[in-house]
């Protein structure tokens, strides 16, 4: 099988990555480093890793044009872009869609617990946000964009399904 080469976005760091499957191990390509991992899939979005020794939980949901990775209860917002998706936007035939970047939605059903900010105030990039109590664990939401809170759609002591749209962030 040959490798699957992408492009991910983290906030404002961007890797190359390739990944490439075997008959009993995954090999991932990151930015020009080999490594070999085990992979289990634990449940529909959980999966558990093991990489140079160490045992990762891995949960993986997404809404539209990214992702929200847990590692371990450290929750990111992962933008992915394969081959086909790169080569429209090298031509300015971008497909993710502006008005949706600044929406906070719910990666998995749970509690809103905390939050942090309040309308009208100004957040950077990995502001914390909120936490989302799922399962026993203490999810805590960062911004993916720099830019003012608009709307907050939910309280504390809330509980909201997955999808759910939480709150808006205009640059």
């Amino acid at each position: 099988m040959s490798p699957i080469t992408l492009q991910v976005i983290i906030g404002e760091i961007v890797s190359n990555i390739s990944i490439q499957n075997f008959i009993s191990k995954t090999q991932i390509t990151y930015n020009s480093e080999k490594f070999e991992i085990d992979v289990k899939k634990i449940s529909e979005n959980t999966y558990s890793l093991i990489l140079d020794g160490k045992s990762y939980m891995i949960c993986v949901s997404s809404n539209e044009q990214n992702y929200e990775v847990t590692v371990n209860q450290n929750t990111s917002t992962v933008h992915v872009m394969d081959e086909q998706q790169l080569l429209l936007k090298k031509y300015g035939f971008s497909s993710r869609k502006k008005s949706d970047s600044g929406k906070v939605y719910a990666q998995i059903p749970g509690m809103i617990s905390e939050i942090y900010v309040k309308k009208g105030d100004n957040v950077n990039i990995n502001d914390k946000l909120f936490i989302l109590e799922a399962m026993k664990m203490e999810n805590e939401i960062v911004s993916s964009i720099k830019g003012t809170i608009k709307k907050i759609l939910v309280k504390p002591g809330m509980t909201v399904e997955k999808g759910s749209l939480i709150m808006e962030i205009h640059n």
